[in-house]
């Protein structure tokens, strides 16, 4: 009792029982959720483990949901591990007889689906001749390049013919010339190929029924200010489906290529682009298209689509009937990773063939 010490200690050890259950209840009700948490879980954290238990590490149970997610994560890793380790067994330790593969049939089929290598390709111009597009190199003495400038890798670029020997003999060597007028079929909001024509001082026509939103905006507005260009909300069609546009939207208006050419007054038209997806053959098939194309047009320009919506005869058929009308003196293929099969060759499926009229 003399001691100060021990009454300091005492009163720092001692504590009333009102305030140690107070300080007590939060772990209690702790303990109380957990128990009511394992019980759920089939098992009490007040358990005693067992020495194998202890060995193990197994006496807390494992929370099911952690445990399905980390299934599903190794799922998914399996997934996304199993295609990278068949590329490398394929490309790696089956590399020389990769190499020995290369050229063949098989290797172009093969390379398609595996993107093995740049499939662009060009045919020889003999193969090309076996489907219709038959070549007259040397006629273009002045090619020149519209929009895109790098071949078979930019879409939006087009090979013209600033002379040729039929232009030279008939009307001089002025190219363009004044007043030409240039009709553009597609465009996919990408004008370059319609601006490079209009800065050449040409009178623009662009396209296109498969862009929502784009007439009446700002962008055609000043596509029409600064260039001339004139934007039509509307499609290549054939006399037969009239306003119909085959394969598109039911909103969608196309029209014959001579409902036209009367309606906007054009009697010569110096370059008909026509990049429309498939659907070209549909108009190239009508002779009344043909015609209109002979008589009033200068330069064609088709990307042609093998083999959407034409089958191998009719498509050889059309191309042999222009072949007739233009003289092809170039085609590319356009960027692609692909090959179908045409007429007994296997061919890349998008090309651009640029003709001359033989008129």
């Amino acid at each position: 009792q003399g001691d100060p010490s021990v009454a300091i200690l005492a009163q720092v050890i001692w504590v009333s029982p009102s305030r140690a259950n107070e300080s007590l209840t939060p772990c209690r009700e702790m303990r109380l959720e957990g128990r009511e948490t394992s019980s759920r879980i089939g098992r009490s954290y007040d358990a005693v483990p067992t020495q194998d238990e202890l060995e193990e590490g197994s006496h807390r149970p494992a929370d099911p949901q952690i445990s399905n997610r980390f299934h599903r994560l190794r799922c998914c890793s399996l997934v996304v591990s199993f295609p990278l380790l068949l590329y490398i067994l394929i490309f790696l330790i089956w590399q020389p007889k990769l190499n020995r593969f290369r050229g063949t049939d098989g290797f172009r089929v093969f390379s398609s689906f595996f993107g093995v290598e740049d499939l662009t390709h060009k045919p020889s111009d003999e193969d090309a001749s076996r489907i219709g597009l038959v070549s007259e190199r040397g006629i273009c003495e002045a090619p020149v390049r519209l929009g895109a400038l790098e071949r078979g890798k930019a879409d939006g670029g087009w090979n013209l013919c600033a002379l040729s020997t039929m232009q030279k003999q008939h009307r001089g060597a002025t190219w363009p010339p004044p007043g030409c007028v240039v009709y553009s079929f597609g465009s996919c909001w990408d004008f370059t190929f319609d601006i490079a024509a209009a800065k050449l001082g040409c009178e623009v026509h662009t396209f296109d029924p498969t862009m929502p939103g784009f007439r009446g905006s700002e962008r055609e507005l000043q596509l029409k200010r600064d260039f001339n260009i004139t934007f039509h909300d509307l499609g290549l069609g054939t006399e037969a489906d009239g306003s119909a546009c085959k394969g598109l939207l039911p909103s969608t208006i196309c029209e014959p290529l001579p409902s036209i050419i009367q309606r906007l007054g054009h009697t010569s038209i110096e370059v008909v682009k026509i990049d429309i997806e498939g659907a070209e053959w549909g108009p190239l098939g009508e002779e009344t298209t043909l015609q209109i194309l002979k008589s009033h047009v200068r330069q064609l320009l088709v990307e042609y689509h093998l083999p959407w919506g034409v089958d191998e005869a009719r498509g050889t058929a059309i191309l042999g009937r222009l072949s007739e009308m233009f003289a092809l003196w170039n085609w590319d293929v356009n960027f692609n990773k692909a090959w179908v099969k045409w007429a007994g060759l296997h061919m890349p499926p998008f090309l651009e063939v640029s003709y001359v009229s033989r008129v």
